[in-house]
């Protein structure tokens, strides 16, 4: 009975959803390599969609558990003298696990918290335009398993950081969320520098059979 109880009582307050996000990446650091030195060139954020799985986990009446199961683009773009000259773009599973201290607002509750994430390097490519003449355009698949990176561009595949949120939750499972990620693992090629990942997400999800008024 006691048994029965409990496990009836944590299915209650965990919930499983889905959510998307448009996400900022961005290659801090200094770093040689690549065709055309493309990683020792100016970079800025990159837009891109994401999204996953995701689940909340009440563990108090303040404390919840919310790790996430996401595919999460990453990377930058290469600016030459105020112009976009290229990009460098990298698809990761991405696992973050987020402690949230939630606060109630009327029905609805306000959450911030944070945790850390691991990530796995999927899929990538770069572009980049050179500065010689006649112009032409270097590209093609990020090498996750070419450690002297002496063909294309190579980057570490596992990546891990500390990552930070604040979300609004709807009392019927709607959620808006701001979400960060700073890695510290460096993903540049040995002996070439140090570059690290870093992402910030605004985006939407939703709980399903999520009623805080439960």
């Amino acid at each position: 009975m006691g048994m029965s109880l409990l496990v009836s009582t944590a299915y209650a307050q965990s919930h499983l959803g889905i959510e998307g996000a448009c996400i900022a990446g961005n290659l801090p650091g200094n770093s040689a390599g690549g065709p055309s030195e493309i990683l020792s060139q100016t970079r800025g954020p990159r837009l891109a969609p994401g999204g996953g799985i995701w689940a909340d986990f009440r563990w108090s009446d303040y404390i919840d558990f919310q790790p996430h199961i996401n595919i999460t683009p990453k990377g930058a773009e290469i600016w030459q003298n105020g112009q976009n000259t290229g990009h460098v773009h990298v698809t990761y599973l991405d696992v973050p696990l987020r402690l949230m201290y939630r606060v109630p607002v009327g029905y609805d509750d306000f959450f911030f918290g944070g945790g850390v994430y691991g990530a796995l390097g999927l899929r990538g490519t770069y572009q980049v335009s050179t500065n010689t003449l006649p112009m032409h355009d270097l590209g093609g698949d990020i090498q996750f398993n070419d450690p002297d990176g002496i063909t294309g561009l190579h980057m570490k595949p596992w990546d891990a950081g500390y990552t930070a949120a604040l979300s609004y939750q709807f009392s019927f499972g709607l959620t808006l969320h701001l979400d960060y990620e700073h890695g510290f693992v460096n993903i540049a090629p040995e002996g070439t520098g140090r570059i690290q990942n870093q992402g910030l997400s605004l985006g939407i999800g939703y709980l399903f059979h999520y009623n805080t008024r439960d």
